[in-house]
Formats: structure tokens, sequence, C-alpha cells
């Protein structure tokens, strides 16, 4: 076990930690202020390991950056592992970002390798599903889009098939009725001609389709706005003004014939890397 303070490691091979410090009772193991550690092993090895019952590491600047890693051909320059959170970032300002992640083009700004949650609104320019290709899983990739909306829409769809009085029940989960407003049916008659109304509209989250036949088979589909208590609170802003650090900026210049620079994060990430270039020197 080892205490007190170590203002610079350096470890020569694969395997040794250049600043190591352990703690059983301390919250925090290691508060590095000012200082650095490196690792100057081409294998690897590590430059800062912090081991502690509540924190591991813990960096702290009033005007830059807390815990600066990098790493020029390994796995990461920062890692987190842990039982609970790897990585955790706070904001505590109305207008500041947890985690911020920028790419420098054609790299992708992140990955997640397992299912993730986002307990809030998550906004996007374009997505959608990516998946190996059914038919050349190994040699292709497949890619569909989203289907977007002005409004909060819940989708349903399925076929039936009406009775001998030309009458079919669609019956749906209980929580339909309470989890959307405002209904929207489409039918389409399948395999001859006829005609298919929604004779009966939702209640008591079902709904009637007629045919002037019977047994006639129905392909339906059926839209609801959400009117959950959390799409109730925060109602989807279809239109808004830029913020005034955003105006004259775009969130993709280039598809209007603008430059980088007039990019939103262009500030940013130029500051960023700017700073990357005076640690990097700093460290020689």
């Amino acid at each position: 076990m080892t205490s007190g303070s170590l203002q610079y490691g350096k470890t020569n091979n694969s395997e040794g930690d250049g600043t190591r410090i352990e703690s059983e009772s301390c919250a925090e193991t290691l508060v590095v202020q000012n200082s650095k550690a490196d690792t100057k092993d081409s294998n690897g090895g590590e430059a800062i390991r912090g081991i502690g019952v509540s924190t591991g590491v813990s960096g702290y600047s009033s005007d830059g950056v807390g815990v600066y890693g990098e790493s020029q051909r390994g796995l990461a320059g920062v890692m987190g592992i842990s039982g609970a959170i790897g990585i955790l970032g706070l904001t505590l300002d109305d207008y500041s970002v947890g985690v911020l992640a920028a790419s420098i083009e054609p790299d992708r700004a992140g990955e997640f390798w397992g299912p993730v949650g986002v307990y809030g609104e998550l906004t996007e320019s374009g997505g959608g599903f990516w998946i190996d290709h059914p038919l050349d899983p190994e040699g292709r990739n497949l890619r569909h889009s989203f289907i977007e909306s002005s409004v909060r829409l819940n989708v349903y769809s399925g076929n039936t098939v009406t009775d001998k009085e030309g009458r079919a029940v669609v019956e749906l989960p209980e929580y339909i009725q309470a989890l959307n407003t405002d209904f929207r049916y489409q039918l389409t008659v399948i395999g001859d001609f006829a005609q298919a109304v929604v004779s009966e509209e939702m209640r008591n989250n079902k709904f009637v389709i007629a045919t002037d036949r019977p047994k006639v088979q129905v392909s339906w589909q059926l839209s609801g706005v959400r009117q959950d208590k959390y799409a109730l609170m925060n109602p989807l802003v279809v239109e808004e003004e830029k913020s005034e650090a955003e105006r004259g900026k775009y969130l993709h210049p280039e598809a209007w014939g603008k430059t980088k620079e007039a990019g939103k994060l262009h500030d940013v990430v130029t500051a960023l890397m700017s700073r990357r270039k005076s640690a990097r020197q700093g460290d020689r």
C-alpha cells in the first residue's frame, strides 16, 4: 500500500504502472492537480491507475480539462470499467453538456455495443437500423431509415378476416387508450375487390371493421398520438428559434454550401484540439 504525493511516474515495460495508489478507506484514491504521468513503452502499460472505494481518479480544472487522456495506437485514451458506471458525466449548468463526443471525419463520435437507455429527449439529424445483410452477412451491411413525424405517433398494424356477417373486432392491449389519443385508421382489403370501413371507432381498447362481403381479409394500420404524462409534460417543439450563441451557425454547414467553420460545434472542437496540442507539447 502506497501513500504520499507522487508528482511524476514512468513505466518502461508493458505491464508497469507509472502511478498506482490504492486506498481502502479514503473516498478518493488519487487526485492529480498540475502534475503528469506518462508511459514510454510502445506496447502499453498504465500511466495512472486509481483504485478506490468511491472514486478511482478525480480531475478538476477551473478553466480547461479536468482529466485528459490520449492513446496513440492503443485501445483508449480514457477507459472506465465499473460494476455500476464506467464513465460518468454530469452538467451543473443549464447550457452545458455532461458528455461531449466529436469525431474527426470520417470516424464516428461514439459507438455503443449493447442496450442504451436514454431517460429524456433523444434528437438526431437522421437515423435507422444497421445490421448484417440478411442475404450476405459477411460481405454487406443493410440500413433502413426511421419513420419520422411532426407529432409523437405510436403505430400498430395487423391483418384480420371478417366473419360471415362481414364484421371483425380488432382488440388491442389494455393500455392503448391510456397511452394514445386522436386515433387514425387505414384499411386495405386483400385478395379481391371489396369495401371496408371502420364501423366502430376505438372504445374499450378495440375497434370494429365492417366489409360489404363476408370472409374478407383486411390489413389494418392504427396510429395514435401519445398522451402519457411524460409526453404531455414535454410537448414536441417542431420549430424553434436558435439561441444567440447558435445564430449564424449550422448543424450541417456542408449541406448548405458552407465550410466547416460555420458549424455549431466547430469552435468547441477547435478549442479542444488546441488544448490537445498544448498538452502534447507540454509532455515533451
